[in-house]
């Protein structure tokens, strides 16, 4: 639960996830950050400095064990706030292809063994994605999953004028809404709209269209609306990401189906998302 926390709604910003609100308390000690609540959608990259300590040992059994701090984790958004942890990367020796992979952890302060919350990593050099429940209002700092760091940590993402060497997490926020994204496998509520009324699920606001609870089928989807706790998609249509060719005109809206899809199937316990952008190599 965050710290003096409040809500009124904001607008979409640049580079998020999920529908806004907004919440501008206290956050004790020096920081009076706005907080933004929802669930956003992150992606890691692991930065310069970690290649260049782990490229000549990439392949040196010896140093298997061996982690590489990244960041540090702070009980609230601000540096002055006391240091929960750090999180560190790991190497594990891959013994059938002879080299060190990679893994994020957490390492909480005045313990020696690390916690593992990423692995394995795949093709790193792609970046790593991950959720959030929360970020300061100049997206400068994200709040951690709470199933590996608590419920109340907080990590500094680096920025562009920072110096190469701070150990700050290299990641930035990317837009959900309004996106184009593959997923499925898990329940939620199907809604039927007419075109003067999006759909609102009963308690929502406005007027309560029927719903009915369903498997989603994995597919792509655009997500059409984002709220604090859930965001709603519906079919990819060809003019979605029509990468410049000629699509076929959207189907009417009242004859496709929306679906609501609540923010606890969204991502797993460790904030690894459930669901991955639609790629097309437009």
């Amino acid at each position: 639960m965050l710290i003096n926390s409040c809500k009124s709604s904001l607008p979409w910003s640049v580079a998020l996830l999920l529908s806004l609100s907004a919440c501008t308390g206290s956050l004790e000690a020096q920081s009076t950050l706005p907080i933004v609540e929802g669930v956003f959608f992150v992606h890691i990259n692991l930065p310069l400095p970690f290649e260049e300590w782990y490229l000549p040992i990439q392949k040196d059994s010896t140093k298997q064990g061996a982690s590489w701090m990244m960041a540090k984790v702070h009980s609230q958004p601000n540096a002055s706030a006391p240091v929960l942890g750090t999180i560190e990367v790991a190497l594990r020796w891959d013994g059938q292809y002879g080299y060190n992979d990679v893994a994020l952890t957490f390492l909480p302060t005045g313990e020696t063994a690390l916690r593992e919350w990423i692995y394995p990593l795949g093709d790193y050099g792609y970046g790593i994605d991950m959720g959030t429940e929360a970020h300061t209002l100049d997206k400068r700092w994200i709040l951690l999953p709470a199933g590996i760091f608590g419920e109340e940590a907080w990590v500094r993402l680096r920025m562009p004028m920072d110096d190469r060497n701070a150990r700050f997490l290299q990641a930035y926020l990317e837009p959900v809404e309004g996106g184009l994204f593959t997923m499925g496998g898990f329940p939620v509520e199907v809604f039927r709209q007419n075109q003067q009324q999006p759909p609102r699920s009963p308690g929502a606001g406005g007027e309560a269209h029927e719903s009915q609870s369903a498997l989603l089928p994995r597919a792509s989807y655009f997500v059409t609306e984002a709220h604090p706790d859930y965001i709603v998609v519906r079919p990819e249509f060809e003019s979605d990401m029509a990468c410049g060719m000629d699509v076929s005109p959207d189907p009417p809206l009242d004859s496709v189906p929306f679906y609501k899809i609540t923010k606890d199937h969204l991502f797993d316990q460790v904030g690894m998302p459930r669901f991955k952008s639609t790629y097309k190599g437009c």
